[in-house]
C-alpha cells in the first residue's frame, strides 16, 4: 500500500507539477482544441489511473515476493511516458519496450530467488531502489524539453492576462527559441517594458525575425488570438522576409504615431545590429534632448555604443553611467590573455545588456 502512494504521488506531482501545461496542450491537439485547460483535473484522473493500473498489475502477478512490490508499477511508468511523448512517439516506445523487458527480466529472477532474501530491511531498500529506477526512467523518457515547457507555461500566462509573469519564465535559463523571444516580447510589450528588459533574455540567432509570430504558430501554442501584428495594430505576419515587415507595415504604425510598434521596429533594428538606422529613426520617436522623456535602457546603450564606434555620428549622446559600464565592459572585452575566458566574464557582468548582444550575440 505505501508503494502505491507514493507512485500516485510521484504521478500526480509529475502530471501536474513539472508536465500540466503540456498534458493539457497535447491533448488540445490530439482533439483538434476540443479539450479544456484543466492540469490540475488530468493530473488527479492520471494519478488514480495509475493507482488503478498498479493494481491490477499487482493482481496479475500474485507470486510476486515482497521485495519487488515496486515492479508493480512499471506500466504505470510507462503509460506517465507515453502520456508525455506527443507528438514524437518513438524515443518513448523504445525506451518502453526496453523498460518493460528489463522489469520482466528482474520480475523472473526476483520469482526465482526473492523468498530465500526476505527481512523487513531487504523488502524496503529494494523497493526503494525500484521505485527510484522508475522516477528516473519517467523523468529519462518523458517529454522535458525546457524550451518546449517554457513557451507552454509563457503561452498560457498570457491567455491568462499575467504578462509579467510571462515575462519572468525562463527568465533565467539561457535555452531559447524563435518562439520562446516572441512570446517574451508579446509580454514585454504589454507590459511597456520591451526595449527596456528584451536583451535581459538569452537570444537566438535570426534578428528580427525573433520578434515575429505567425497565427500559425501562435494556435499552435494555444494562442488563436495573440500576435505582434494585432498589438501593433498592424496586419498579421505570416511568413517571408522579417526585415520587409518592419520597414512596411510596422514603419507606418510607428510614424501614426504608436508607441508600441516605435518600440517594435527599433528593437528590430537592434537586432539586426542596424545601429545606424536605429540612430537615424529614434528621433523620430523619442525627444532625445528631453529630459521628461528618458530614454529605455537598451536605446541608451546602443546610442552610447554608435557613438563609439562611428568618427561621425549624426548626434552625441551623453549618459555618465551607461559610458562608465561601457568602458567597463570594453576593458574586459579587449582584456589580453584567454579569448574564451573574457567572454564568459563579460557574460557574467554585461549578458545583459545590448553590448554583450551586439559582439557575441
Amino acid at each position: 500500500m505505501l508503494v502505491q502512494a507514493c507512485f500516485a504521488l510521484f504521478a500526480f506531482l509529475y502530471l501536474y507539477v513539472m508536465q500540466g501545461e503540456y498534458v493539457s496542450w497535447s491533448l488540445s491537439a490530439l482533439t483538434s482544441g476540443q479539450s479544456h485547460h484543466a492540469p490540475l483535473l488530468y493530473a488527479l484522473i492520471g494519478s488514480i489511473l495509475c493507482g488503478l493500473l498498479q493494481c491490477g498489475t499487482s493482481r496479475l502477478l500474485p507470486g510476486l515476493p515482497d521485495q519487488a512490490y515496486a515492479l508493480t508499477a512499471l506500466p504505470s511508468a510507462v503509460i506517465l511516458v507515453l502520456l508525455t511523448a506527443y507528438p514524437d512517439y518513438s524515443a518513448a516506445l523504445i525506451a518502453s519496450v526496453a523498460a518493460l523487458m528489463a522489469g520482466g527480466v528482474v520480475a523472473k529472477l526476483a520469482l526465482r530467488h526473492g523468498r530465500k532474501h526476505m527481512s523487513a530491511v531487504n523488502i524496503c531498500t529494494w523497493n526503494t531502489l525500484i521505485l527510484f529506477a522508475l522516477f528516473l526512467f519517467v523523468g529519462l523518457a518523458g517529454n522535458t524539453h525546457d524550451v518546449l515547457h517554457y513557451e507552454l507555461r509563457t503561452a498560457r500566462l498570457l491567455v491568462d492576462n499575467k504578462p509579467a509573469e510571462a515575462a519572468r519564465v525562463g527568465s533565467k535559463s539561457l535555452a531559447t527559441s524563435p518562439q520562446l523571444t516572441a512570446l517574451r516580447a508579446l509580454a514585454l510589450s504589454k507590459e511597456g517594458k520591451l526595449p527596456e528588459n528584451l536583451f535581459r533574455y538569452a537570444l537566438s540567432p535570426g534578428g528580427c525575425r525573433n520578434l515575429l509570430l505567425t497565427p500559425t504558430d501562435a494556435a499552435r501554442l494555444g494562442l488563436p488570438q495573440a500576435s505582434p501584428g494585432a498589438l501593433m495594430n498592424c496586419p498579421a505576419f505570416w511568413g517571408g522576409n522579417a526585415r520587409q515587415y518592419f520597414d512596411g507595415p510596422v514603419r507606418r504604425a510607428a510614424m501614426r504615431p504608436d508607441r508600441t510598434a516605435q518600440d517594435y521596429r527599433l528593437c528590430a533594428l537592434l537586432l539586426d545590429k542596424d545601429i545606424d538606422r536605429f540612430a537615424s529613426e529614434l528621433r523620430n520617436y523619442y525627444e532625445l534632448d528631453s529630459l521628461a522623456t528618458p530614454l529605455p535602457t537598451a536605446y541608451r546603450e546602443a546610442l552610447i555604443l554608435y557613438r563609439q564606434l562611428r568618427t561621425r555620428p549624426l548626434y552625441l549622446y551623453d549618459d555618465n553611467a551607461v559610458q562608465a559600464n561601457f568602458n567597463d565592459f570594453e576593458t574586459i572585452r579587449r582584456a589580453p590573455g584567454n579569448r574564451i575566458e573574457n567572454e564568459n566574464r563579460a557574460r557574467r557582468e554585461y549578458g545583459h545588456t545590448y553590448w554583450w548582444y551586439y559582439f557575441y550575440g
